[in-house]
């Protein structure tokens, strides 16, 4: 356990450490909020002096056995339910009338983000999980001493 991050802790660790995870939200609202590009906003340390407030990561990743967080950056994903392309744009023209197709129909936001197809690409792949003869015999040796 205490290797993982916060959000991989046990339930009985979380309830201890939401308060911390909410002012860390309320933190994050305020930078959003009063940064110029808003949630658009770049999680580059050199963009940072761009903001009155200083950094506004993407994302915020705590481990309490060092207490310490880290603010990892990685590329928006092009399939997010929520902010690609392709629903952003879809949630433009279409406004309130997408937002009700998507909670009448389970489906419709898989399709339209891409992520239905993704899922079918992956279906299809076939991997081949032939292990060499060294790794057999290590699995070998680890099955004969666990009797």
């Amino acid at each position: 356990m205490r290797e993982r991050t916060l959000d991989q802790q046990c339930t009985v660790t979380r309830p201890g450490l939401a308060h911390i995870a909410a002012s860390m939200a309320v933190e994050l609202m305020v930078g959003i909020l009063h940064h110029d590009q808003k949630h658009r906003a770049s999680a580059d340390p050199k963009d940072s002096a761009n903001s009155s407030l200083g950094l506004l990561p993407h994302q915020i990743r705590g481990f309490l056995s060092a207490y310490s967080m880290m603010t990892p950056k990685t590329p928006s994903f092009d399939c997010c339910t929520a902010c690609s392309e392709n629903v952003v744009s879809e949630y433009r023209r279409d406004g309130f009338k997408f937002v009700r197709r998507v909670c009448g129909d389970t489906s419709y936001l898989e399709e339209i983000s891409g992520l239905k197809k993704l899922r079918e690409q992956t279906d299809n792949l076939e991997v081949d999980w032939d292990l060499d003869d060294e790794d057999d015999e290590e699995i070998n040796d680890i099955d004969s001493n666990s009797d």
